[in-house]
């Protein structure tokens, strides 16, 4: 009788140890970053520019969800949102473009066809990558930055 009963018990069990990892997967990371022109490696950013960014990696669609807030970076024209790799103090090569065109602050949408390869470095290392918001005003270096961490209140 209770051999029975374990069998279905340890199917149910096996069952949902399959499902979860994949529920947790298709939920994707959320990581942050707090930006100033303070944080600006190279040529000065925008003295008293300031902002957040909010993203919601989701690898097994290659896609990231964001939320970006910027203020006082000297004007929209030529605005550029991306994601770079480079540690704290360091510049590197852009992953991806968030925004390409001037939009108000909020900047929200998807960057999609992003290789899940760089998502799930990303997301293993976030502090080695980081969000720069540039302009005309702040075309090279950027006009604000800021490094990348994890968010656990998501």
């Amino acid at each position: 009788m209770r051999l029975r009963l374990c069998v279905p018990l340890a199917a149910g069990a096996l069952l949902v140890a399959m499902i979860v990892p994949g529920a947790a997967f298709a939920h994707g990371t959320h990581i942050k970053a707090k930006m100033s022109g303070s944080k600006v490696v190279g040529a000065a950013g925008a003295p008293n520019g300031n902002g957040t960014a909010n993203l919601h990696l989701l690898r097994g669609k290659g896609q990231v969800k964001y939320k970006v807030k910027f203020s006082k970076i000297g004007g929209k024209a030529g605005l550029n949102i991306g994601v770079y790799k480079g540690d704290k103090g360091q510049n590197g090569a852009e992953q991806f473009v968030l925004v390409d065109q001037p939009t108000n602050s909020p900047a929200k949408g998807k960057a999609t066809g992003i290789p899940s390869g760089t998502l799930k470095k990303i997301t293993r290392n976030p502090h080695k990558y980081h969000v720069t918001v540039k302009n005309d005003s702040y075309p090279t270096d950027g006009a604000i930055r800021g490094q990348l961490k994890s968010n656990p209140n998501d």
